[in-house]
């Protein structure tokens, strides 16, 4: 049976296995006297009755089992949209196809195009004395969005899970300046709650929230810091693949390497635009 846990009057979190360590997560249930929304969906956990789902972004871990459902109504940001409808969108938004983790798609997440998902506005979804407003969140995706769920001041902030991985940002239209943007405007929001769809689960002190936003968001400096370590020579992108600048060694999800070049990529662009290292041709140097 899926653990319950209260957060606040109208809003209870689903819990995962693992606390919603990846690949589980933690989505929200929301009820107000007109309707119930749930926030994301998960493995391992049954998706309840609901009039609407709203999704933080189009991830498969995201979206478990709704692909098989119809008859839900299902609303994503535009700029997330066709990867929710379309498989063919779905790989070319994640930027990795290969057929290890198509068949992963099917056997674990249950996944598949969701055709009926509606462009999610910007306006609030009012259930009935609760709203439920959208707060874009790009940088993990182009169309991520957090939820912050009035009266009972909850945000759920989706995939800035808090971890100490770090920020994710390797899909194909992933972009490091958004997502350095959006953790800065996650960070102006007061609430009484901090939701994580991943890890953390709950936080309720804004300044243990503040610390652990500020840890997760400087993660990226130090991704910085080590693809500068490793510009001691000539090297191109490729070079720093599986080198410690996102994945540690060990176990790694079937993705990392190519997710691992994208990062790696856009922290060499953005060094480049600083001024601290130099691009020749396909090769970057510290200046």
């Amino acid at each position: 049976m899926t653990e319950r846990r209260t957060l606040g009057r109208h809003t209870t979190m689903l819990c995962g296995e693992e606390k919603g360590k990846y690949p589980w997560g933690n989505p929200l249930l929301v009820e107000g006297s007109d309707g119930r929304a749930l926030l994301d969906s998960a493995l391992s956990v049954p998706i309840p009755d609901v009039d609407v789902v709203l999704l933080s972004h189009f991830h498969e871990d995201h979206t478990c089992g709704l692909s098989a459902r119809p008859d839900l109504d299902v609303r994503v940001h535009p700029a997330d949209l066709e990867a929710v409808r379309d498989l063919d969108a779905f790989f070319a938004e994640g930027g990795y196809d290969e057929p290890e983790f198509r068949q992963e798609l099917v056997e674990r997440y249950a996944h598949g195009p969701i055709p009926q998902a509606a462009p999610l506005g910007e306006d609030a979804i009012d259930l009935g004395g609760v709203q439920i407003v959208p707060v874009h969140l790009p940088g993990h995706t182009a169309g991520h969005c957090g939820f912050l769920i009035e009266p009972d001041g909850v945000f759920f902030t989706a995939d800035v899970d808090l971890s100490s991985f770090g920020p994710f940002y390797g899909d194909a239209r992933a972009s490091l300046s958004d997502m350095r943007s959006s953790l800065h405007r996650a960070s102006q929001i007061d609430a009484a709650v901090y939701s994580t769809y991943h890890h953390k689960q709950e936080v309720r002190d804004r300044a243990v929230y503040a610390e652990l936003l500020g840890a997760f968001a400087g993660v990226l400096d130090a991704r910085a810091d080590r693809v500068l370590d490793l510009l001691d020579r000539p090297s191109t992108a490729g070079d720093l693949v599986g080198r410690g600048v996102v994945y540690r060694p060990g176990k790694v999800p079937t993705y990392a390497a190519t997710s691992e070049l994208k990062m790696a990529q856009l922290h060499l662009d953005e060094l480049v635009e600083q001024g601290r290292i130099v691009r020749e041709e396909d090769r970057y140097q510290r200046v």
